[in-house]
């Protein structure tokens, strides 16, 4: 469709735009400090807002005029940006306060994280584009502090340098990625400059890539994928430009990764919020351009849904700068007709477990198994969600706030962590227990629509002897149809436990939950006794309170069978009122 170029197009031309208009609103002020308190506050009460705001308040400083100055040229840009180059050389340390230990390393102030790592890409990536534009005395500063900080401490070590250079998640192409890319960048052509090439290039193929499956699916979710796969990427292509016989962004593997995106999006913009995701990821335009010129298979949500200059509040620069450049690298290079989503279907993901399944009324049901040592895991074995033309019904939560008990031995007891704020059976007051063990024993997909779990191990409870879900989705009414048997070895407390962001009643023993454009209603199976409700807040990623709607209801056991024990039977089907 050239009208989806066209739009592409307006979207660069409006992102232009904005960069400037920023870059103008921002020229009087001054950056965010970052004070000794800031700092402290993780350290006594576990809170990483404060501190966070001002430091990617600074990288919003870096990235905007940054942008400017790579497109305009402008002297007073550059002059600003060498203002705030110097100032974020100052910075006493890259990394944020989550990620060092001032008790136990007195060389805490080198720490190289996901955030100390971007900040030497970035002044190494501009301090390259803008040569000759830079004074001498600042390019001179950044790249002195680029390798003190970040590329000396990193060669200087053993592998591994810390556990993300061995991880298979996130951490690993971030960080790997960024020390590749600034290096490049910095370093002298030579045995050096190759064998650090080498050693990352080792760690992103042989550990980052192991953690995806041949399914191409990111088990910490869409967010996290496009995160680490922006940094793989940008250092692939790198790579491979200054060393060809390295090339590690090729491959049926690659590719099927690279198209993972397209898979997890529903209408409305609404995404797959497993784990620690988004429900609504805004994606970004330059490395989806990017992708697309590397894969033909590769296709683009609608533009509306794409990132726009400001709405990452990391102020990644990779990020907004890939959107201004591959946007405009891919529509001057484009020769076919890029590919939409419009004829997405169903997606089955046997690696991680997962199933995506999409029928009438823009109706999906996204379904999981998969274990509960997920990287950014969740007790949520079992769940699912569903949706109508972008609105969740029944929802999973995603992310919440990131706190220092978020990742620490309390994760469990923050509420959009637990089972309890998926929609999974409770057994006997027990939601989900953490850790590998605690896993679906199967996931099978055995007709159109329909996937069956076994994940009674995800209890823990050795009364527990089967747990079955069956999921089905008619397409052509969008009706999900939902059936639960449970075995134990003897009388259980289990209840039903569904949870959604959506106002909600209850009607005659049903359940009737309110949309913007349509309404789902719940109908219950052999409901004996009443329908529980509660409303309990959740505190987003964003630290921002919502209310959850969870409603529960007892089942009764279907058969009692004498010394052996009892079994649970539990069905209801959720429909749409169009």
């Amino acid at each position: 469709m050239r009208e989806l170029l066209r739009r592409i197009a307006d979207f660069k031309t409006e992102y232009e735009s904005e960069a400037l208009r920023l870059a103008q609103e921002l020229r009087g002020q001054k950056m965010p400090e970052l004070t000794e308190e800031l700092f402290l506050e993780f350290e006594r009460n576990g809170n990483r807002l404060r501190y966070e705001a001002a430091y990617f308040g600074r990288r919003k400083f870096l990235s905007v005029f940054g942008l400017v100055s790579v497109m305009k040229h402008r002297d007073e840009d550059l002059r600003k940006l060498e203002e705030v180059l110097l100032e974020i050389c100052g910075e006493e340390c890259w990394a944020l306060p989550a990620h060092v230990d001032r008790h136990k390393n007195s060389d805490w102030r080198i720490t190289i994280d996901l955030f100390a790592s971007e900040t030497a890409q970035t002044l190494a990536q501009l301090v390259t584009l803008l040569k000759g534009g830079l004074s001498e005395h600042v390019t001179e500063i950044v790249e002195r502090e680029v390798r003190a900080r970040v590329l000396a401490p990193f060669m200087a070590s053993q592998a591994p340098y810390s556990g993300w250079e061995r991880s298979g998640n996130n951490w690993n192409a971030v960080c790997c990625g960024n020390i590749g890319s600034a290096g490049l960048f910095l370093l002298n052509e030579g045995t050096e400059r190759r064998a650090l090439a080498e050693r990352l290039a080792h760690a992103l193929t042989c550990c980052y890539l192991k953690g995806f499956g041949d399914d191409g699916a990111c088990e910490e979710g869409l967010g996290y994928w496009a995160y680490g796969f922006t940094y793989y990427t940008l250092f692939a292509r790198q790579l491979r430009e200054v060393y060809p016989d390295i090339d590690i962004l090729s491959g049926k593997k690659l590719e099927t990764i690279a198209c993972f995106q397209q898979k997890c999006y529903f209408g409305g913009g609404r995404t797959v919020s497993f784990s620690d995701s988004n429900c609504f990821e805004p994606y970004s335009m330059g490395l989806t351009c990017c992708l697309a010129y590397e894969f033909d298979s590769v296709c683009f949500p609608e533009p509306e849904f794409a990132r726009r200059l400001g709405q990452d509040s990391c102020w990644r620069w990779v990020g907004v700068y890939w959107d201004w450049y591959w946007t405009g690298r891919f529509l001057e290079a484009v020769r076919e007709t890029p590919k939409t989503l419009a004829d997405c279907g169903d997606e089955i993901f046997p690696d991680v477990q997962w199933a995506v399944f999409r029928g009438a009324w823009g109706s999906a049901v996204a379904i999981k198994g998969g274990h509960n040592e997920e990287s950014h895991n969740h007790n949520d074995v079992g769940s699912f969600f569903y949706l109508a033309d972008g609105e969740a019904f029944l929802d999973d939560l995603g992310c919440g706030e990131y706190t220092k008990d978020y990742f620490s031995d309390k994760r469990y007891t923050v509420f959009c962590n637990r089972g309890a704020s998926h929609n999974i059976p409770l057994i006997d007051g027990c939601d989900q227990c953490p850790g590998r063990e605690y896993r679906a024993e199967s996931f099978d997909v055995p007709e159109k629509g329909t996937a069956v779990i076994r994940f009674e191990a995800a209890y823990g409870q050795p009364y527990l002897r089967r747990l079955e879900r069956q999921l089905h989705l008619e397409k052509a009414t969008g009706e999900l149809a939902v059936k639960d048997v449970a075995e134990t070895d003897r009388a259980v407390d289990f209840k039903e436990n569904l949870v959604t962001r959506l106002p909600v009643t209850v009607e005659d023993g049903q359940i009737v939950i309110y949309g913007r454009r349509h309404r789902a209603r719940i109908v219950l199976q052999g409901l004996r006794g009443e329908i529980e409700q509660q409303i309990v807040r959740h505190v987003n990623h964003q630290g921002e309170p919502e209310q959850v709607h969870v409603l529960q209801w007892k089942v009764e056991p279907q058969e009692v069978r004498a010394g052996q024990g009892s079994v649970y039977m539990s069905a209801f089907t959720i429909s749409l009122d169009i």
